[in-house]
């Protein structure tokens, strides 16, 4: 062989590695993601990604957008308790009409359940748990200036063990509610 014919040998190799390598990224950029089953809670693209890792190690501590994790060994949640708003904050600190979800994740997939446990629970919905370790709930009650909900619930992750979260729901938005609420003794 003469060098030309090495060099055009060696030019048509690249060139085919380069071509493999392209496909190759394409089709792994274009491969489907995973979905959860029809039955499961409806999540979406990005909250059925998060489900799937390692995900919650401490809650975010956001009124608007609690997130609370789960430490599905020791069933303990974090924050305890969680404070959130019954309606979300606009951009600007003002009230919205947008409810509050509260989504409550594991530390790795478990079969997370939630069970509410007193009467302040009432202005949340039931909680809806997919099994892999996601549940939601949404505040479905708008709170006057000054006015409290306290709920307490039960954490459970398939064994028979039931520690208990709370959370504190507040009205949104008003300046002179405490940083710091009290859970008050339920009646």
């Amino acid at each position: 062989m003469s060098v030309s014919s090495l060099r055009r040998f060696a030019v048509l190799l690249a060139v085919a590695v380069v071509s493999f390598l392209i496909y190759a990224c394409q089709r792994t950029a274009q491969s489907p993601p995973v979905k959860p089953k029809e039955s499961d809670v409806k999540l979406s693209p990005r909250e059925t990604q998060i489900a799937l890792d390692v995900f919650c190690e401490r809650g975010n501590q956001s009124r608007s957008r609690p997130l609370i994790c789960i430490d599905e060994q020791a069933l303990t949640a974090h924050p305890h308790p969680a404070v959130i708003h019954d309606v979300e904050a606009s951009r600007e600190g003002e009230r919205t009409s947008r409810p509050v979800v509260v989504h409550w994740f594991t530390k790795r997939n478990a079969d997370l359940r939630l069970k509410f446990k007193t009467p302040g629970c009432d202005a949340l919905t039931p909680p809806e748990c997919d099994g892999r370790g996601h549940c939601q709930a949404k505040v479905k009650v708008t709170l006057a200036k000054g006015e409290q909900r306290d709920c307490t619930y039960g954490i459970f992750n398939g064994e028979m063990k039931d520690p208990d979260g709370d959370i504190i729901i507040q009205p949104c938005c008003w300046l002179d509610i405490p940083e710091t609420p009290t859970i008050q003794p339920h009646r």
